[in-house]
């Protein structure tokens, strides 16, 4: 069932006249050939007339009594959907929604009309779901400026309606009368915008009247699903954002590691000297060489961990490590990018004496994560300071900068995966994904570490990361 747009005009002159033409139950088909409407005498049993049933209406009708067990029941179906697709919500509704109707199979139908809008600016209702006697017409459409959706939206507030069809004659291509009808916007409450609506409709011969009982049931049940509904679309759209991250860091990852290899054979010839003896100087360039492409092969092992979803992580390798000795070494790592900015560098050792307990790879990857920030962040002639002080139970380790600093809103979410610090930072500081102080983070306080951070915008920023002493 498709809505045509041809149609609009002249639907909305027959609506008028409520379907009525001496005295006469009319209905409108849409003739293809000359493009438009003509009337036709309608054969459906029990015909009558459309029009809309209000309070003083359904106060005059035998009042269902309440059942307290039956809503309670349908509330925890609903919110056994909570975990399920989004779809299974919507369909838990519905099921729901023909058994107020009563008669078996087939003696109602429900569904839910999500709005959408077309490509030329049309807004128009999709039948999303459906249960009951139309469900083979799912995926049709009715306009959003001429249906009983619409005018359910339009009042926002619950509409009840005596043979629809025979307004909305669009209908009558299901081939079944429409005896009554019951709209709810499908929303979360009074003062949300509406997703679309749920609709209920009885057909012959159990030809169910709506009560106010059951409009008030539906309003309840109509109000918890669309709450599910918009969390289990929330989850969705988390976990598929998750597995694009996850695909990324894998793919990312296993790129890197061939590039990684080249560089480490290269490394190994001219260690042999194979290619002519290497000065002092050159060698030591080829352990810092070396160092740096190990750092680098445990920096995508912990990636390929980030990209594997419930992956157990590898156990850490504790033992007593004299701090100086990581602070004073983690600087020949991230060197030659400062040197490249003209960044001067400050270290304050810490005492001598001072032992943490930590993973030693795994606090120097920290440590360099840490400091390659600081020196993406820092414009040119700037400064960075590594220093340590001891704080209770645990050695505190600062890096400081005198770089952008942190906009106020991003404090929070710094640590988070994928956050970008400012957008407002040069080209060359928003390199990178957003991992490097997540992976940080974590790696922190699975030591029994942490780390922290204070920043002044347009100042610079100091992380702090505490480590156990041993």
């Amino acid at each position: 069932m498709h809505y045509d747009s041809r149609m609009n005009e002249q639907q909305r002159s027959f609506e008028r006249s409520d379907g009525r033409v001496n005295g006469r139950t009319d209905v409108l088909v849409f003739d293809d050939a000359a493009s438009t409407l003509k009337r036709k005498r309608s054969s459906a049993a029990g015909a009558g007339k459309f029009k809309i049933i209000d309070e003083s209406i359904r106060a005059t009708r035998t009042e269902k009594s309440v059942d307290a067990a039956w809503e309670g029941g349908a509330l925890r179906r609903l919110a056994e959907c909570i975990g399920d697709e989004p779809h299974t919500v919507l369909q838990g509704l519905l099921s729901l929604a023909t058994e107020l109707c009563g008669g078996g199979v087939g003696a109602s139908t429900a569904g839910i009309s999500l709005l959408e809008r077309a490509d030329d600016g049309t807004e128009m209702f999709r039948w999303v779901a459906l249960a009951g006697r139309l469900v083979d017409h799912i995926g049709g459409t009715t306009p959003r400026n001429f249906s009983p959706c619409g005018m359910c939206l339009d009042a926002n507030a619950p509409l009840h309606l005596a043979r629809p069809d025979l307004k909305f004659t669009y209908f009558l291509e299901a081939g079944t009368e429409f005896t009554e009808g019951l709209i709810l916007p499908f929303s979360t409450g009074s003062n949300a915008d509406p997703m679309g609506t749920l609709w209920v409709i009885s057909h012959p011969p159990v030809r169910h009247r709506f009560s106010p009982e059951d409009m008030r049931v539906m309003e309840s049940l109509t109000r918890f699903a669309a709450s599910a509904y918009r969390l289990s679309k929330a989850r969705d759209e988390a976990e598929r954002k998750t597995r694009g991250h996850q695909h990324l860091l894998a793919t990312v990852s296993h790129d890197l590691r061939t590039p990684l290899q080249t560089i480490s054979g290269y490394v190994d010839i001219l260690s042999l000297g194979i290619q002519g003896a290497l000065n002092e100087a050159q060698k030591e360039s080829l352990v810092r060489i070396r160092k740096t492409e190990k750092f680098l092969a445990e920096v995508l092992d912990g990636l390929m961990e980030c990209s594997r979803q419930d992956s157990t992580p590898p156990e850490l390798e504790l033992s007593p490590i004299p701090l100086g000795q990581t602070l004073s070494s983690a600087y020949s790592l991230i060197e030659p990018q400062m040197r490249a900015k003209s960044i001067a560098y400050e270290y304050e050792p810490c005492d001598s004496s001072v032992v943490v307990r930590t993973d030693c790879s795994k606090m120097e990857q920290i440590l360099v994560n840490l400091l390659a920030n600081a020196t993406k962040f820092t414009q040119a002639n700037g400064r960075v300071t590594l220093s340590a002080h001891i704080a209770g139970d645990n050695a505190v380790i600062a890096v400081a900068d005198t770089g952008r600093g942190i906009p106020p809103d991003k404090l929070d979410r710094i640590f988070e995966p994928f956050v970008r610090v400012d957008a407002a930072a040069s080209e060359e500081a928003q390199k990178g994904v957003g991992l490097g102080l997540a992976i940080s983070r974590s790696l922190a306080r699975r030591m029994g570490a942490d780390i922290t951070v204070r920043s002044e915008y347009g100042r610079g920023s100091v992380f702090s990361l505490s480590v156990p002493l041993a």
